[in-house]
């Protein structure tokens, strides 16, 4: 904010006014943004005193209260977010892999089609299975000569587990976004900092969710594993702030 609009709020500004700068500053310690606080310590002094025989002192006590809740829940958003992070990363692995595994069977397929008799070709399908994990290959026939690919129900388990887990942590972390916009709205707690952070952490969900359907979509491409385009787009996911959520958002202020 504005030094000479923070100066004038102090000078003549309403108690509300001088309340919500405050808590304003109290949001920029705690959120990640490299912000100077708007107040020095002498003036955030001045506003405490004020509210010491202030008739506005229950405003700000329910300012506190909504500010409470919003660092419970800003934090396990957090944590949950990271969680998604990690099925990312597990699903990304998996499609750079299939993405290797993919090419070197293309390597070994072509090479096999250089041997001109079945015995030679049966010995080097014996040594590239061999060397290759266990239950990693199978045979298939094609236009009379057989192949080596990846079994298709090969990563199934994993891959159906891991795009649950997206999807699950996906929709929790959306909920407690549209909680946490429903305690920074006007009537709440309109802190800007607050709002900003709010934004920003739904612009990381929205990335990560479509870089997880950007992996699955590799697997598939390549393993033949067709569930990544049963992914429902983000706008689909419905996670409204239910009638529970606000009862567990009262039960944390009330404590």
């Amino acid at each position: 904010m504005i030094k000479s609009k923070v100066e004038q709020i102090l000078k003549t500004g309403t108690t509300r006014q001088k309340i919500k700068l405050y808590m304003n500053d109290i949001a920029l310690l705690n959120t990640p943004y490299d912000r100077e606080p708007a107040l020095t310590p002498e003036q955030r002094e001045q506003i405490q005193d004020l509210l010491l025989f202030s008739t506005e002192r229950g405003y700000y006590k329910k300012l506190r209260l909504w500010n409470k809740g919003m660092m419970y829940f800003k934090n396990v958003m957090a944590l949950n977010l990271s969680h998604l992070y990690q099925t990312f990363l597990h699903l990304d692995s998996k499609a750079v892999a299939s993405v290797h595994k993919f090419k070197r069977l293309e390597t070994i397929n072509a090479l096999l089609d250089l041997y001109p008799d079945n015995e030679t070709r049966e010995k080097a399908l014996r040594l590239a299975i061999k060397n290759s994990p266990k239950a990693e290959l199978e045979r298939y026939q094609e236009n009379g000569k057989t192949y080596l690919r990846t079994p298709k129900d090969f990563y199934k388990d994993e891959i159906e587990a891991r795009l649950k887990q997206v999807n699950d942590k996906t929709w929790l972390v959306k909920s407690y976004i549209n909680l946490l916009k429903y305690l920074t709205d006007r009537k709440r707690l309109p802190l800007k900092a607050y709002r900003d952070l709010v934004k920003d952490q739904e612009r990381d969900l929205i990335s990560l969710y479509e870089r997880c359907y950007t992996s699955a979509i590799v697997i598939e491409r390549h393993t033949g594993i067709k569930k990544a385009r049963a992914i429902p787009p983000y706008e689909a996911i419905e996670a409204e702030v239910t009638k529970e959520d606000l009862e567990e958002l009262n039960g944390i202020i009330a404590q």
